[in-house]
């Protein structure tokens, strides 16, 4: 199951796995055309910030085995509106909404349906931005910001998900399409590139030992 599946890189992910054969969920307020043409992909509508949605959601999903989550949201302002000068408060309700409070409720409903499967996975498509340790450019206040929670949110459930064997493993996917990953050195590849690195270096290659980590594409460990 894929979460943004209107984000470019969502939609690589999604067209990888309908290519190697597998049943894709792909879920979001509006589905990429990619998508929607895929045989063996089933869109699922859903807006996080309403609770009708949320229940609705729950209740399609209830009965599903999955095998992996994969949470690619990635809301985001132009830089002048997220600056020392600019950002202000709805700035950070907007990008914590989506990159912050979506991947919890959203992993609150699939869990059930993770533990049916034996080897299921989460992966939280987050951003080097999001660490501290590698700030050194500044800006992107709330964006910055609500990736760090993201981590430190996917950090939790990894411990809380360990006792059941779901390993959790937050990824800054490399190059994706909007303005704030113009800013990092470590965007160098395209997003079918992307897609295809995050699964053959973290998504397939690592297992429980290595839950609660943040990694780049490549499957190098990255600091907080």
């Amino acid at each position: 199951m894929i979460h943004d599946a209107r984000r470019d890189q969502a939609t690589a992910q999604a067209l990888l796995r309908a290519r190697l054969g597998y049943k894709v969920y792909a879920i979001d307020r509006q589905i990429a055309d990619g998508i929607k043409s895929l045989a063996d992909a089933t869109p699922l509508h859903l807006d996080v910030t309403s609770s009708d949605s949320m229940n609705k959601f729950n209740e399609e999903v209830k009965d599903l085995t999955l095998d992996l989550y994969i949470h690619a949201t990635d809301g985001s302002s132009p830089a002048h509106k997220d600056s020392l000068e600019g950002t202000d408060l709805q700035v950070f309700r907007k990008l914590f909404a989506v990159n912050t409070y979506a991947p919890m409720l959203i992993t609150q409903a699939l869990v059930p349906c993770l533990l049916r499967s034996e080897g299921a996975k989460i992966v939280i498509v987050t951003d080097i931005m999001g660490s501290i340790g590698e700030n050194d450019k500044g800006g992107w206040y709330a964006y910055r910001s609500s990736k760090a929670a993201a981590n430190a949110l996917g950090r939790a459930l990894a411990i809380d998900l360990n006792s059941k064997r779901v390993p959790v493993f937050m990824v800054h996917p490399g190059s994706a399409n909007i303005e704030p990953k113009a800013t990092s050195a470590n965007n160098v590849t395209d997003n079918s590139s992307s897609a295809e690195k995050l699964w053959e270096n973290v998504i397939d290659a690592k297992n429980i030992a290595d839950t609660g980590k943040f990694f780049d594409y490549e499957g190098t460990e990255l600091s907080w």
